[in-house]
């Protein structure tokens, strides 16, 4: 916003309200309704990735009209950003990484007929969801909002630690039909679950989840 009394100068402001919610999942279709209608909502310049870094986005990328491009870049940084955390993978842990980048993503990104940028959270693992306490209406917290694949956000569900009911993936479906090819969803949803594993791992260092 800019203050009308110097041309030159920018302020900054951010708006809150008090939430009284149970940290409790809410109804699996209310849950979806809510999330598919954000998913709806597309990138205003048609590309993946967010029009300035948020304060949760430990890795701010450079936007790009390739999803395989965009989220190659962003799965091989926050790889190398959980390697300086919690020590080198073993090599031929590190080999299957490199194996998985270079072939496993673009052959089932590139393969999904086209799709618009959808508007994410980013950040919904089971802990940023919750229950208003009067209404019952879900309520979500501490995004990481990004442009991406709709897809991607059921990462975050498939994660190992948190891992949500399949009624809730159902659900979702039921609501926004999986991209074609349809019978690679699962594949790509694991695909995308990687990521928030390591997210995990970095920010809980010494996590047992390399482990799983």
């Amino acid at each position: 916003m800019k203050d009308e009394t110097n041309e030159s100068a920018t302020t900054y402001f951010i708006l809150t309200t008090f939430v009284d919610f149970r940290h409790e999942l809410p109804n699996a279709k209310e849950l979806c309704s809510l999330l598919t209608s954000l998913h709806r909502s597309g990138s205003p310049d048609g590309k993946f990735g967010f029009l300035s870094p948020n304060s949760y986005d430990l890795l701010p990328l450079d936007s790009d009209f390739s999803w395989t491009a965009f989220f190659k870049r962003l799965l091989t940084a926050v790889f190398n950003h959980e390697s300086q955390t919690n020590g080198q993978w073993q090599p031929d842990q590190q080999e299957a990484f490199e194996t998985l980048v270079k072939h496993t993503l673009p052959k089932l990104l590139d393969s999904m007929e086209s799709f618009t940028p959808s508007l994410c959270h980013g950040n919904l693992s089971k802990e940023n969801i919750g229950t208003l306490l009067f209404t019952g209406a879900p309520v979500l917290f501490s995004p990481a909002c990004i442009y991406a694949h709709n897809e991607y956000e059921l990462g975050a569900w498939h994660r190992k630690m948190g891992k949500l009911d399949r009624s809730f993936f159902r659900e979702y479906c039921r609501q926004f039909p999986p991209n074609e090819p349809a019978e690679q969803w699962e594949d790509r949803v694991r695909l995308y679950s990687i990521k928030f594993n390591l997210e995990y791992a970095i920010n809980y260092p010494g996590a047992s989840i390399r482990n799983m």
